[in-house]
């Protein structure tokens, strides 16, 4: 199982491939006992998936657009959010005021 350390401290961190490898050096054993081995030896990620970012009403836009599956033409559908004050339920809000 030193191969198995040596090719994951080379980032290699997919069982499959490296199953695939040691196969070929006469290992007969399956893909979990592999995969159990390997997972105390991968590297912790830590990174966080999204990231909230915000800015000041204004400067940043938003721009959502879908395309609904009809059988008609094609039609767009389109959501833009500027900053974080906007109108709401046909009240005006601080940005539209501006």
């Amino acid at each position: 199982m030193d191969y198995v350390k040596q090719r994951m401290q080379l980032g290699v961190l997919n069982a499959e491939r490296i199953l695939r490898e040691i196969r070929e050096q006469g290992y007969t054993g399956g893909i979990t006992v592999l995969r159990e081995f390997m997972k105390p030896l991968r590297p912790v990620v830590s990174a966080k998936a999204t990231e909230r970012f915000e800015s000041d009403p204004g400067e940043q836009a938003q721009i959502d657009v879908g395309f609904p599956l009809l059988h008609r033409p094609l039609a767009h559908l389109g959501h833009t959010v500027l900053g974080r004050e906007l109108e709401s339920g046909g009240r005006r809000s601080k940005a539209a005021d501006r």
